[in-house]
């Protein structure tokens, strides 16, 4: 964080609340869902449910059809408000990170141009060029990683705290299974990326 202006700091700021948000989006697409596949499982399952059944009240959907179509209507906008969330979301991490890359760059330009004459002589222009591609390097393999990472991890938060809201056991061993999974093809994988 010391190499970043006040400016980008806020951008940092910005970024984190934008992933908060996402992943707040994300809650919201699942918790339109769930009341939705139980009205449409099930017409009574409308009881386990107060709030959606409060808001029925509030608008006037008391058929079956008419709590669809408002459950629909909401699952609907939730899912748009959360991929457009996710949209602005992937355009500012891939536009802070770039602007990040070019202000290291700039600066190794900058560093390179106010060294004396007797510096460039006994230089190569292939060590500027060098660090240059580093800079690359670190945006691609490291920073925007990095970013889309913790990204996906507070949505992925988000989401498994939902599902361990409506259902702790199944969750948790859904989490663990996936985990496991997971484990287990980066190890059967490992040998074979290392070899290529």
């Amino acid at each position: 964080l010391e190499l970043l202006t006040p400016r980008q700091r806020g951008r940092v700021a910005l970024l984190l609340v934008l992933m908060l948000a996402g992943g707040f989006a994300e809650l919201l697409t699942i918790g339109a869902v769930v009341p939705f596949l139980a009205l449409l499982a099930d017409p009574e399952a409308m009881s386990r449910f107060p709030i959606a059944g409060e808001l029925f009240r509030l608008v006037g959907a008391d058929t079956r059809s008419q709590q669809l179509l408002l459950l629909t209507a909401a699952f609907v906008c939730a899912t748009l408000a959360a991929t457009a969330l996710r949209l602005l979301l992937a355009w500012a991490t891939q536009r802070f990170a770039m602007r990040f890359g070019h202000q290291l760059a700039a600066e190794i330009h900058r560093r390179t141009l106010i060294q004396p004459y007797s510096w460039h002589v006994r230089h190569r222009s292939s060590e500027t060029i060098s660090a240059l591609d580093q800079v690359q390097q670190l945006l691609f393999t490291v920073i925007l990683p990095i970013l889309q990472g913790l990204s996906a991890a507070l949505i992925a938060g988000f989401i498994l705290a939902a599902l361990v809201a409506v259902d702790p056991v199944t969750a948790l061993s859904a989490a663990f299974g996936v985990g496991l999974l997971y484990l287990a093809i980066s190890a059967l994988t490992r040998s074979r990326i290392r070899r290529a």
